[in-house]
């Protein structure tokens, strides 16, 4: 009887019946932005993206955004038209710096009045670039575009050997809708962004 008992008491531990101790090895391993962004669809990645965006956005740290944008870097553009030559265009790193201390830039022009659109960089995010929840726009495309105003879409000239992804939110009727285009390019194995691109309808 001793002897059964002895061997009860070895055998108990390894079951780990409630002791904390043991370990679930069944679970994946997380995914990283770095880890998994190479197998990504170009809505998958844009998503990713987003997701960055939509986090600086509330909290005012960039530095998980900065991780997204191509070596070349990223173009802004308030409305569909892309305009290399006016448009604002920052690398990583002039990115990052003039997020840490919300510079100003000239973004575009107001439709219409032809006001300047002269603002911070981190008030430029909040009113031309997720100022609605676009992760869960309601419509999805990609190298489409569903959103079609007065202005000239000419991503594909700009960006010839790039993928765009539409993520688009229907007015009533044929006002107050808005499409965010996230233009990607891959930078080896990975996607980058390149360009963001708001687009929207204008009187």
């Amino acid at each position: 009887m001793r002897t059964l008992v002895l061997s009860l008491l070895v055998l108990l531990p390894a079951c780990g019946g409630g002791s904390g101790n043991s370990q679930d090895t069944s679970k994946p391993p997380k995914m990283t932005s770095k880890s998994s962004e190479k197998d990504l669809t170009p809505e998958g990645f844009a998503r990713m993206f987003l997701k960055s965006v939509k986090k600086a956005v509330k909290d005012g740290n960039a530095d998980e955004l900065v991780e997204f944008i191509h070596p070349s870097g990223i173009l802004l553009s308030p409305d569909a038209f892309v305009d290399v030559e006016k448009d604002v265009r920052l690398g990583p790193d002039e990115f990052l710096k003039a997020w840490k201390e919300n510079e100003k830039f000239v973004w575009g022009y107001q439709p219409g009045s032809g006001m300047p659109i002269e603002m911070g960089i981190r008030d430029y995010f909040r009113r031309y670039v997720y100022d609605r929840d676009y992760l869960n726009a309601p419509e999805v495309s990609t190298d489409k575009a569903v959103g079609k105003s007065n202005t000239k879409n000419n991503i594909k000239e700009v960006f010839s050997k790039a993928t765009f992804v539409e993520f688009h939110f229907p007015g009533k009727g044929e006002f107050d809708w808005s499409s965010l285009r996230v233009v990607l390019q891959r930078e080896g194995e990975n996607w980058k962004v390149v360009a963001v691109v708001r687009d929207g309808w204008t009187p």
